[in-house]
């Protein structure tokens, strides 16, 4: 295989976390296989934002000492922030994660299970009951 010229992009987090492992660890691979690697790297550093990695543990974080800092997190992480002392210096904007899939997504789903299910169906049963369930 001809060697590749890549250009690995990459926005990195102040605390590091699995994403910037996992681009470390690409770019080690690439290198290893012979590929030349161009980064182009940037830091939520260079925009005076926190960046933190998503489940983080706030329990032995420094907050900033801004009184006008404003905290931007999903509603899982808001709940761990109203435990630390250190939260009351802060404003922070709780925003919901919603997921919902179009109707295709749901369509699609569907047609990969259906011939699962139509095999499970046809398996005998360990009691004799149709599809494994027992029936009134």
């Amino acid at each position: 295989m001809n060697a590749l010229r890549v250009l690995l992009v990459h926005n990195a987090y102040q605390q590091s976390g699995g994403e910037d492992s996992v681009v470390a660890d690409e770019l080690a691979l690439l290198r290893r296989k012979g590929h030349e690697v161009i980064e182009l790297r940037r830091d939520n550093q260079e925009i005076q934002t926190i960046s933190l990695p998503d489940h983080f543990d706030f329990s032995g974080y420094t907050w900033p000492a801004s009184a006008d800092a404003v905290v931007l997190c999903t509603e899982k992480d808001a709940v761990k922030l109203f435990k630390s002392p250190q939260f009351k210096k802060c404003s922070v904007l709780a925003v919901p994660l919603e997921f919902l899939p179009e109707p295709a997504f749901f369509a699609a789903v569907d047609a990969l299970l259906q011939p699962l299910l139509i095999q499970s169906s046809q398996l005998p049963s360990p009691n004799g009951a149709k599809n494994g369930h027992k029936t009134a």
